[in-house]
């Protein structure tokens, strides 16, 4: 049987990492189309006109202003040009 003081003990150091671990999705609007980019480490990356395209991205319709970049739910800073 295990000692339930090991046992309380394991489950308190373990909630933290339980709760982080789970992307809250309040932020997702379903009556909005979302793409996946993705990339391998932290860093500045450069996505350009014939990248979204060919991803698929419907490039001619969408005001780039209204683009934005969102990782675990937290919007992201980009710069877009054009």
């Amino acid at each position: 049987m295990v000692n339930r003081g090991v046992f309380l003990f394991f489950l308190f150091l373990l909630i933290p990492f339980l709760s982080q671990s789970q992307v809250p999705n309040s932020w997702i609007d379903f009556s909005q189309s979302y793409y996946k980019i993705p990339v391998w480490k932290d860093g500045i990356y450069k996505l350009t006109y014939s990248d979204l395209q060919t991803a698929g991205f419907p490039v001619s319709s969408v005001d780039p202003r209204r683009i934005q970049i969102f990782h675990r739910g937290v919007e992201q800073a980009i710069f877009v040009q054009g």
